[in-house]
């Protein structure tokens, strides 16, 4: 399917809800319900072309020129951090409620090693480069996060935990596997405020 000149693959399934995810090397997949007829995963796509173009061209700045990566500017930082947490912090309240949890805040910065953290002090702290991301995968590194408020671990209670609010959260950790190092090859550091829930 192409939709203002962007070629789509559509994947239909038994989920109940409709996603787009975005390869690092720009192939572009929309998963919809069976029951979404073509017309609305137009409408749907082309609500979101102004955020598809942007993605597909931080993608852009992750290929490889002289044998290195090109880095994002300082000023790029700074608004990825901003816009990372205007994204994440309603999520992070949702899923908390679904969960029964109270984080006691939220951090966005850059970790070198990891997409996200929470101390046992009940702060959550998420990385800015999940904004390269599907929404799916963002949305799994959240729950992956607040669930440790209940499990402080990674024990079979954890994952069913995790299972129970998003039931398909494996395929997000397999993304993560084949996507997630290229991502975090921006390798840049920093944060902004916390901010109390």
């Amino acid at each position: 399917m192409v939709i203002e000149n962007i070629e789509i693959t559509v994947i239909k399934s038994a989920r109940k809800t409709v996603a787009i995810q975005i390869k690092p090397d720009g192939r572009i997949y929309v998963r919809a319900p069976f029951d979404m007829t073509d017309s609305e995963v137009r409408d749907f796509v082309s609500e979101k072309t102004d955020w598809i173009n942007k993605t597909l061209r931080k993608f852009e700045d992750l290929e490889k020129k002289g044998g290195e990566i090109i880095p994002l500017t300082q000023q790029q930082i700074n608004e990825l951090k901003q816009k990372a947490f205007v994204y994440i912090e309603p999520k992070l309240k949702k899923y908390a409620a679904l969960l029964r949890v109270e984080p006691a805040k939220l951090t966005v910065r850059n970790q070198k090693t990891c997409w996200g953290s929470c101390s046992k002090n009940g702060n959550i702290s998420i990385n800015c480069l999940v904004m390269f991301m599907p929404e799916e995968v963002i949305e799994y590194i959240i729950v992956h996060e607040l669930c440790h408020l209940k499990e402080m671990n990674h024990s079979k209670n954890f994952w069913l935990e995790v299972g129970r609010i998003l039931p398909r959260y494996k395929n997000s950790r397999k993304w993560l596997k084949e996507n997630g190092s290229q991502i975090m090859k921006l390798n840049f550091s920093g944060k902004i405020n916390n901010k109390i829930l």
